[in-house]
């Protein structure tokens, strides 16, 4: 992502757009890229009926959004506070405090036995998250580019 944003910056900072999920993931851009638009904001590549088969679900690599999109149940740590506020409470998600591998293994023996239902197909608008097309087209839309503040010096 870095090299991404670090190959973009030079030549678009004033035409580009980049959207990350989470403020931690901004700040870390902004810090290193200061003029490069970064914007928070859910997102998923997934439309809400492009749902996973229970065979497809044990593969690996599907972010939290996309697993919502894609009606897969989560365990998740707590590492990050704004996705932990977010999804606590909800039936179809197990969380864990960040490291504590007891409290994983737990997690997963008690799931073995009772196993996270699926979130409901309307979860993913619930949360805000926009469809696969929303997305698009507010990644596609052209902005007339923003003045460069300052290089930090």
């Amino acid at each position: 992502m870095l090299r991404l944003a670090g190959r973009l910056a030079p030549h678009g900072e004033r035409r580009v757009r980049v959207l990350v999920p989470t403020d931690a993931v901004r700040d870390e851009l902004t810090s290193a890229f200061p003029r490069l638009p970064v914007e928070v904001g859910p997102f998923a590549v997934a439309d809400p009926g492009d749902r996973l088969t229970y065979a497809e679900r044990a593969r690996p690599g599907t972010s939290v959004i996309d697993a919502v999109r894609l009606g897969v149940p989560l365990i998740v740590s707590d590492h990050d506070p704004h996705v932990a506020k977010t999804l606590a409470g909800r039936e179809w998600v197990r969380l864990f405090p960040a490291g504590d591998g007891a409290a994983l293994a737990g997690l997963l023996r008690d799931l073995a036995w009772s196993p996270l239902p699926r979130p409901a197909l309307t979860t993913a608008a619930a949360l805000g998250v926009p469809t696969a097309a929303e997305q698009t087209a507010f990644l596609t839309e052209l902005k007339e580019p923003q003045p460069c503040p300052p290089c930090p010096r």
